[in-house]
C-alpha cells in the first residue's frame, strides 16, 4: 500500500535521509469538516509536545491515519496553524512524532509532476511564507517573503530556507527549536554549492549599488565580495570593487543599511583587507608619509608595511602597525589627526595597553632589547628573556612583565609613555602589592 505522498517527498529532501513510514493512502483526502478539526484540536497538542516544535497552537484538523507497512504501527497525521507563523504536518507513532513545515510541505507538493502530493490546507496556513515573517524579525531581518525555497535540514534539527525579500535581497535562514534564527545574506553563499538560486549574483550587485551610493564615493560598482561579519553588532563587511578607480570596504547592518565605508588602505585589519583592489600605489604613499612622520618624532623606523588599527577618538590619532625594515621588532604608533597633536610610538608589547595585538612583526623581536634593559638596570643579571606581555600602566609608564630562560623569576619592566627609556625595574613580587598580578610562567611560583 501507498502513504500519503506528501511525506514521501518531504521526507526524501528534507530529513537527512531519513525513510519514512509507509501509511495507507485514500484516493482523496477528506473535506476539513467540523469532525475533523475537533479531532485535531483534541489530539494535536500530544502530537506537537512530542514533536517539541515551538508551536502555540491555533488551529488544527485531524488528516489521515494509517499503518506501517514494515512494522504495522497505527500513524496519524495532523496539519497545525501556530501563532508563532510557522505551521506543520505532524506524524504521529508510538514511539515518534515528526513535524514538516507547511513551507516545506507546500514546495515539495509543487515539484510532484504528478500532482499526488498533499498540501497544507488549513486557511492560516494557505500562504505559508508569510509565517517566516515573525522567525525572520527574531533573528533580526525585516522581510516579506516573495520566494522561499527549503534547503535542506540536519541530524542535529536545524533547517535552512532560502528567502527572497526583494530584488536582488536574498538571505538563508537557519532555525533550530530553542535557539535564536540566524539570517545569512546570499552575497556569503556566492561560488559555493550552497549558493541562492532565488537571488542572482547581477541581483545582489544592483542592491549593493544601491546601499554603497549612500557612501558618497564615485563608484561603478565592478565586482564585490561579502568579507565577514561582526558577531556582536551583526554589522557585515563587504568589498567593493569600483574598476580602475579605488575600492573600498563597506560596512552595513544586518538589515542591509549602510554604515560607514572605509578605503581599502585602512582595510587591513578587516579579514585580511581588500583583495580586488590593487593598494599598492596608494599603501607606497603612506609608507613615504610614515617614513617622515617617524623620522619627525625621532623614532628609528625604514617603514616596510603598515596595518592600520583605527581611529583614538580619546587622542583624535589614527593608530597604525608599522614594520621596519632595518630592525626585525614592529611598533604601533599613534598619528594625530591635526598638527597640534603629538606622534606617540609605543613597541608592541606596550600595544597591549591599547588591547593591540601586532601581526607583523613576533613579541619574540623584542626580548634582546629587554634583556638589554634588564641587564642596564640590573648589574649582574643573567636573565634572558624568554617571554615577555604587557601587564599593566601607571600615569607615566607602561608596566611589561618578562620571563627569564633559566627558569628564574623575571622582572617587570617600566617602560616610560614619554619614549624617554625606561623608569624602575620592579619584581613580581613588588607589583603584586600594588595590585598586579605576574602571569609568566616561572614568576607565579609560590
Amino acid at each position: 500500500m501507498k502513504r500519503l505522498g506528501i511525506l514521501i517527498a518531504v521526507c526524501a529532501a528534507l530529513v537527512s535521509g531519513q525513510a519514512m513510514a509507509a501509511a495507507a493512502k485514500p484516493a482523496a483526502l477528506p473535506p476539513i469538516d467540523k469532525k475533523a478539526r475537533d479531532q485535531g484540536m483534541k489530539e494535536a497538542p500530544a502530537a506537537v509536545a512530542a514533536a517539541k516544535i515551538a508551536c502555540t497552537l491555533k488551529d488544527a484538523y485531524f488528516v489521515n491515519s494509517g499503518t506501517d507497512t514494515k512494522t504495522k504501527a497505527k500513524i496519524t497525521y495532523y496539519e497545525v496553524a501556530c501563532n508563532e507563523g510557522m505551521g506543520y504536518l505532524l506524524e504521529s507513532q508510538p514511539t515518534a512524532t515528526r513535524a514538516f513545515d507547511c513551507i516545506s510541505v507546500n514546495y515539495q507538493a509543487a515539484q510532484d509532476p504528478k500532482g499526488g502530493s498533499v498540501s497544507c490546507r488549513l486557511p492560516d496556513n494557505a500562504n505559508p511564507n508569510n509565517g517566516l515573517i515573525p522567525v525572520m524579525a527574531a533573528g533580526g531581518k525585516t522581510c516579506t517573503p516573495v520566494q522561499v525555497k527549503p534547503m535542506g535540514s540536519t541530524a542535529d534539527g536545524k533547517s535552512y530556507y532560502e528567502v527572497q525579500c526583494g530584488p536582488g535581497d536574498g538571505v538563508v535562514l537557519e532555525t533550530q527549536a530553542g535557539v535564536k534564527p540566524k539570517v545569512l545574506d546570499c552575497i556569503q553563499f556566492l561560488g559555493g554549492p550552497s549558493e541562492c538560486s532565488l537571488t542572482k549574483k547581477p541581483e545582489i550587485q544592483t542592491r549593493l549599488g544601491t546601499v554603497a551610493a549612500k557612501s558618497g564615493k564615485p563608484c561603478t560598482i565592478s565586482d564585490f565580495r561579502y568579507v565577514a561579519s561582526d558577531t556582536a553588532s551583526g554589522d557585515n563587511y563587504y568589498e567593493i570593487a569600483c574598476g580602475s578607480a579605488p575600492g573600498y570596504m563597506m560596512q552595513a547592518s544586518a538589515g542591509g543599511d549602510f554604515k560607514t565605508a572605509i578605503d581599502c588602505t585602512r582595510a587591513q585589519s578587516i579579514a585580511g583587507g581588500c583583495t580586488l583592489t590593487d593598494t599598492s600605489a596608494a599603501a607606497a604613499d603612506d609608507i613615504a608619509q610614515y617614513k617622515k612622520l617617524v623620522a619627525a618624532a625621532g623614532y628609528k623606523c625604514d617603514v616596510g608595511k603598515y596595518r592600520f588599527l583605527g581611529v583614538d577618538k580619546a587622542s583624535n590619532s589614527e593608530v597604525v602597525e608599522l614594520s621596519c625594515n632595518d630592525h626585525p621588532d614592529g611598533a604601533v604608533a599613534k598619528f594625530p589627526l591635526d598638527k597640534s597633536g603629538k606622534t606617540v610610538i609605543m613597541d608592541c608589547l606596550q600595544a597591549g595597553g591599547l588591547a593591540l595585538t601586532c601581526t607583523l612583526s613576533q613579541p619574540a623581536t623584542l626580548y634582546t632589547k629587554y634583556t638589554g634593559a634588564i641587564a642596564a638596570k640590573k648589574a649582574g643579571s643573567t636573565c634572558k628573556v624568554s617571554g615577555a606581555k604587557w601587564l599593566a600602566q601607571t600615569d607615566s609608564a607602561d608596566l611589561i612583565e618578562t620571563a627569564c630562560a633559566d627558569g628564574l623569576p623575571g622582572y617587570v619592566v617600566s617602560v616610560l609613555k614619554t619614549g624617554a627609556g625606561y623608569g624602575e625595574l620592579l619584581t613580581c613580587g613588588e607589583v603584586s602589592r600594588a595590585g598586579a598580578a605576574c602571569q609568566l610562567p616561572g614568576n607565579t611560583k609560590k
